[in-house]
């Protein structure tokens, strides 16, 4: 081994394309050399014994870096790893060859492999291989002046083979050129002016910094390596132009009756600079076959992220697609949604949209899968907004792309089919195949040439018409995604489906192409192989699985059956777009929905009210751009009190407790009174009565249980009593007995705030827990095993606590206070009943620990401010706390707490138990049966048919039906089709008799859902009727008869001007990006609220479809009639004039009356923050000037189930509307579809 190369100090060595470092002392280098030579001999062990040739560029490589290293220690590594392969070798009986090859040979050779420029190569003496080492190990720069000392003489290269032990194979890596900036994200080709011939590093010169290892490789490219960018910056030839900037103008005042063009300034938020969002790998998994990239949020809008985010996951998909050869990817958006919720803020929810995978292969286009996937994200958004009203997006979270290596299915060699699918009526042609891997190849061409006779073998004529099929550029075994390649080069439209066990079929590939013939492969599976085998007749597959003889005809799509072809066609053109690729089950005919749910008819025997206090403990930390977290909630007091409706006696006493591990204790005391609850229902309930001859009748011949619904047999039958009267009920199995009745544990906005301390705790304790989820963190219900259900009250009376208990105790007087709080007044009477029959207040924000209960005093005026709200404590308030305080006589703040809570809990319980009162006596069913109005209602309606003798509910059974109720799918109509309106007329002081009277009114509808709820339904005897023949007056005339019609609409561009401020039959579509408006695209980057119309009518004769109950009780308009009466229309001014209108964007728009007075209406800002900070001028401004407002909102948000107070920057207002082609002028717009944009 040569001893006597040194390496000047602190020189540089390279292992890595980017990883540098300077040895300076022999661990360094010792540890970085290792490492590398560990990994790369584990990864390349076998195929570098397989290779002689590789083994010899490998040795030589290895040697020149051993003569490189300084210290014995590292000699000793690489001799070891030596002889570890060249025993392994020897094992194997293998020898080095005995061939020469040349330095200058082996230093092209190597280049070529590693794709290294190389100039000037020497052609004699001057050891290029030692050069081209020195290079991959680290000198590399410019050409330096300085000398450098001349290279020892070593053994020839076939001394070194016969006297070296063998090396590990590792891969040599491209290596970074020195620069002053290194970044990540460039490309790793050397160019040939960088690479000189100089192996050592002057002494002159600086070692170069060190540089994190890439996380991702971009391919090499052709041209030289770009000047360095800082990290977060992207290489310069994947950087788009960025727009011109807008030159900002002083506006031009606005003249009476005058329009006029506006440049809006693009100032709305600090990070909207027109460039595009940078990214970052997050995560991998599996040897990097699944990675996760975050990507920067730039935008509130979903439409500009989204948009603004294209050419970064180009990026993304085209490094990967280079390393994977296949990718399935999927974007994630987390969006907030805000609602508001009256002064008492608003509630947020979280929702991931995302889309189903898409796949990507090497060829196809990217941006156009892209734009695909975007447009899906963007419809989950949109789709969110809709399900309920009043949802708006309060911001972006965060935004991520998935990227997962993709190898498609493939078939390769025979395999036996399955012994249930070897029947020969099943049509089924599996080529016997054994020695190749062509199966697809085979089974084409057994669907060109059929042979009745032993279709299983291969002959001459078939292996001719192999040859002529056009296979250019398949390789084999075919996989899924070269098949629409195989379709467009062979005229054929190929469809493939697969088998589970048993007779499930579903589709794996279903073509998009529109050929004439058409053949349908199945794909069986093993641990080994995949194989295709030719379906003869896909029809007479699927139809010898059913007991129907008729012919039938099956979609491809969703295995639904037809009794025509002309029906299936008809079909064909809306299944994949509606129901996407996957087998659907409908029901049998003749299915109803009856009502089943007998058992809710009894009041729960027990029912828990439950409230929790927490301190809040003061915080300060960034959660994002705009957010900031403020406050930790932490449980430290629980109470509760147990309530048995049927039998007073059977009801608990309150039950507190206060300390650090309250949670903790609550978890495990509610399991303890669930065990109490058991016990006393076994003494006192399930008591046996009699049976007279018509109840045993009843119970001989009932066939379902009372209690499940699901069948009973005769061995597992009981019957089951009332637990009061001991009346007979019905049959009922015997697990039913002892396990039918749920305890609900009731807490008032359990979803939004007390189930998440529950769910940790519940985690910590390992209790079986079951959930029902509206999202990852907000759970609408949740069971402790199969008896303890947590309910929230608030699904049930969705306002606040203390709006519902003054709407319990409306007028009553002291008498009747304790009727109508009968729990509560057990516990206070007299003036104290008066006092504990309103909602207290609580200093909240003062609450900070538990020391504050130790004080003796009550707290301040000031530290009743509420931040949640960012609202101080009124004085009437104030004064009923220093009251109550008196009153009882406290002594300290935790007398205050205790009183405060069981207060909260004696009225929830008095609420809610006048609620199930109420519910039973008009439904016959208990609240506390159901986890929420919607279940409940859902009951009523089903039990009400029953008892009316009505028909039941059928569902459809036919997917046509279906699938035609789903393409008339509409959501409501939200736009503003004019921002800006400015009254004129005799009604006002201001009126100028000069210029056209004109008027604005607002009208809405009452409850307008609800409304068209109330309406007649269909509900049974679904049929098709046949267009030419009907005659639609007939049910118009006859309202227990109803159709839904299927209409080409020709809309005659003569309508549109008449038609553009609400066009007749509009319906779903997505704004792209060419389709915004040029104004719209000057004033991008804001935030989406959403809508509200304004119709300019003027007021006639009064109809009784009005509600006139808002006027003034002097108007002669005024009437309580039609008081909130569904579907009726109302006058939202109560009769008062409108001065001005501004409507920025759909939902959020201002209205000045002429008195003065400011009416606002500003989707997804609470109350209290839009009477306060926004006024009518900002509005105005909005529209005329561009300004944006901001405002900043409290709110509690659960991240992981821990519960945080956060203060949020938002945009209030913004003037960026994508429900219409909004004009120059920004302010007149027109709909999408007008003929004067198309």
């Amino acid at each position: 081994m040569p001893q006597n190369l040194q390496i000047p100090k602190k020189s540089t060595i390279r292992t890595h394309s980017s990883l540098n470092f300077p040895v300076n002392s022999k661990s360094t280098l010792s540890t970085k050399l290792k490492s590398s030579l560990n990994i790369r001999y584990n990864i390349e062990e076998q195929k570098m014994e397989n290779n002689q040739d590789q083994i010899i560029r490998l040795i030589s490589f290895t040697t020149s870096v051993y003569k490189y290293i300084k210290d014995s220690d590292n000699q000793k590594f690489i001799s070891k790893k030596f002889s570890d392969v060249q025993e392994k070798l020897a094992q194997k009986g293998k020898t080095f060859p005995d061939n020469q090859i040349s330095n200058i040979q082996l230093v092209r050779e190597l280049s070529g492999k590693y794709n290294i420029e190389t100039k000037n190569l020497p052609q004699s003496k001057d050891s290029p291989q030692e050069k081209l080492v020195g290079k991959l190990l680290g000198e590399v720069g410019e050409k330096s002046s300085a000398k450098t000392p001349p290279p020892p003489k070593t053994s020839s290269p076939r001394k070194l083979r016969t006297e070296m032990k063998l090396a590990p194979s590792f891969t040599i890596p491209p290596f970074t050129p020195k620069r002053e900036q290194p970044t990540r994200r460039e490309s790793y080709k050397i160019p040939s002016s960088k690479l000189t011939p100089e192996f050592m590093v002057p002494g002159k010169v600086k070692p170069v910094r060190p540089v994190p290892k890439p996380r991702t490789r971009l391919p090499p490219q052709p041209k030289e390596r770009p000047i360095p960018k800082p990290r977060t910056r992207i290489p310069p030839q994947l950087i788009q132009e960025e727009p011109p900037q807008l030159i900002q103008e002083e506006p031009p005042k606005l003249l009476p009756n005058t329009r006029f063009v506006k440049e809006l300034e693009d100032i709305v938020e600090p990070f909207s600079t027109g460039k595009r969002p940078t990214y970052k790998k997050t995560s991998h998994s599996f040897s990097n076959l699944i990675k996760r990239y975050k990507i920067q949020i730039v935008s509130n809008d979903p439409h500009i992220q989204l948009s603004s985010s294209l050419p970064s996951l180009v990026e993304i998909l085209t490094k990967n697609l280079i390393i994977m050869g296949g990718v399935k990817y999927h974007i994630n958006l987390d969006v907030e949604f805000i609602k508001p919720k009256g002064w008492e803020g608003y509630e947020l929810a979280d929702y991931g949209a995302n889309h189903v995978a898409i796949t990507l292969l090497q060829g196809g286009n990217i941006e156009e899968s892209l734009e695909e996937a975007i447009a899906l994200v963007q419809q989950r958004v949109d789709g969110f907004i809709a399900r309920g009203s009043g949802w708006s997006i309060a911001q972006l979270k965060s935004m991520n792309i998935v990227v997962n290596t993709y190898a498609p299915l493939e078939g390769s060699s025979y395999l036996d089919l399955p012994k249930s699918l070897q029947k020969p009526q099943l049509g089924l042609r599996n080529i016997f195949n054994k020695d190749d891997n062509e199966c697809f190849r085979w089974s084409h061409v057994r669907f060109l040439r059929p042979m009745t006779r032993d279709p299983k073998r291969i002959t001459k004529e078939d292996k001719e018409v192999a040859n002529s099929l056009n296979y250019d550029g398949i390789t084999f075994p075919v996989s899924i995604d070269q098949i629409p390649r195989i379709e467009s080069q062979n005229n054929l439209n190929i469809n493939v489906i697969g088998h589970k066990s048993g007779k499930t079929f579903y589709p794996i590939h279903v073509s998009k192409s529109t050929f004439k013939d058409t053949m349908t492969l199945l794909l069986i599976t093993s641990d080994e192989c995949n194989h295709y085998v030719l379906v003869k007749d896909f029809n007479n597959l699927l139809h010898s699985y059913t007991k129907d003889n008729h012919k039938k005809h099956f979609c491809i799509s969703c295995f639904q059956n037809f009794r025509s072809e002309e029906h299936l066609h008809k079909h064909l053109k809306d299944c994949l777009v509606i129901n996407g690729k996957q087998a659907i089950r409908m029901p049998v005919e003749g299915t109803t929905v009856d009502f089943k749910n007998h058992k809710n008819q009894l009041f729960a025997p027990f029912v828990i009210y439950s409230d929790f206090e927490c301190i809040l403990s003061p915080v300060e930390y960034k959660s994002g751009n705009h957010t900031k977290v403020i406050q930790r909630h932490k449980v430290v007091k629980y109470g509760y009190k147990r309530i048995c409706k049927e039998n007073e006696h059977l009801s608990g006493e309150y039950k507190t407790y206060t300390g650090e591990d309250a949670c903790k204790k609550f978890v495990s005391t509610i399991r303890a009174e669930q065990k109490e609850c058991n016990k006393l229902a076994k003494q006192f309930f399930n008591q046996k009565g009699e049976m007279d001859e018509d109840s045993i009748a009843h119970f001989r011949q009932q066939k379902s249980c009372y209690i499940c619904s699901k069948d009973l047999s005769t061995t597992n039958k009981v019957a089951y009593f009332h637990r009061i009267n001991s009346n007979y009920l019905g049959a009922i199995h015997k697990s039913c007995q002892t396990k039918f009745f749920k305890i609900p544990v009731v807490f008032h906005n359990l979803r939004g705030y007390d189930s998440h301390p529950i769910i940790l705790e519940s985690c910590e304790q390992k209790i079986d827990l079951t959930v029902i989820a509206t999202n990852l963190q907000k759970y609408l219900s949740f069971s402790f095993g199969n008896q303890l259900v947590f309910i929230d009250s608030l699904q049930f009376m969705s306002t606040s606590l203390e709006k519902l208990v003054s709407n319990l105790k409306g007028q009553a007087s002291d008498e009747e206070l304790a009727l109508k709080f009968p729990i509560t007044s057990k516990r206070f009477q007299g003036e104290s009943l008066k006092l504990m029959t309103q909602k207290g207040v609580f200093p909240y924000d003062h609450f900070t620990s538990l020391e504050t209960t130790k004080e003796t005093q009550l707290p301040s005026k000031d530290a009743f401010f509420s931040t949640l709200y960012d609202t101080p404590v009124s004085d009437k308030d104030y004064q009923r706390a220093q009251t109550v305080w008196s009153h009882f006589n406290m002594s300290s703040f935790n007398d205050y707490l205790n009183l405060y809570q069981e207060t909260d809990v004696l009225l929830l319980a008095d609420v809610f138990e006048n609620f199930r009162s109420t519910c039973h006596a008009t439904y016959k069913l208990d609240p506390a049966n159901y986890i929420s109005n919607p279940s409940l209602t859902w009951d009523a309606m089903l039990k009400d048919k029953m008892e009316r003798g009505g028909a039941a509910i059928e569902l459809l059974s036919d997917i046509e039906m279906h699938n035609f109720f789903e393409k008339g799918t509409r959501g409501g109509v939200a736009q503003i089709s004019h921002k800006f309106a400015k009254t004129n007329n005799k009604f006002k002081s201001n009126f100028n008799p000069k210029e056209k009277s004109t008027f604005c009114k607002y009208w809405d509808v009452n409850n307008l859902y609800g409304g068209c709820m109330s309406q007649p339904l269909p509900y049974g005897n679904f049929k098709w009727e046949d267009p030419d023949i009907i005659d639609y007056k007939q049910f118009l005339e006859d309202s227990h008869r109803g159709a839904v019609l299927e209409v080409d609409l020709d809309y005659p561009k003569e309508l549109h001007n008449l038609h553009a401020d609400l066009p007749l039959a509009p319906h779903k579509m997505l704004i792209t990006e060419d389709m915004i408006s040029p104004y719209n695209k000057k004033i991008r980057s804001q935030n989406n609220l959403s809508p509200s119309e304004e119709d300019c009518v003027v007021l006639g004769k009064l109809h009784d479809c009005w509600d006139n109950s808002n006027y003034d009780k002097d108007s002669p308009y005024f009437s309580n009639k039609n008081k909130k009466v569904p579907g009726k229309m109302k006058d939202e001014m109560g009769g008062q004039q409108i001065e001005e209108i501004s409507a920025n964007k759909p939902k959020s728009y201002a209205i000045l009356k002429s008195s003065g007075k400011e009416e606002k209406k500003l989707k997804g800002i609470p109350r209290c923050a839009k009477d306060r900070v926004i006024s009518y001028a900002d509005v105005k401004d909005c529209i005329f000037k561009g300004t944006t407002k901001r405002i900043t909102c409290h709110t509690i948000r659960s991240v992981n189930h821990n519960l945080r107070t956060i203060s949020q920057d938002k945009l209030a207002l913004s003037n960026y509307d994508t429900k219409r082609y909004v004009l120059d002028d920004g302010i007149t717009s027109l709909p999408y579809g007008h003929y004067k944009i198309q």
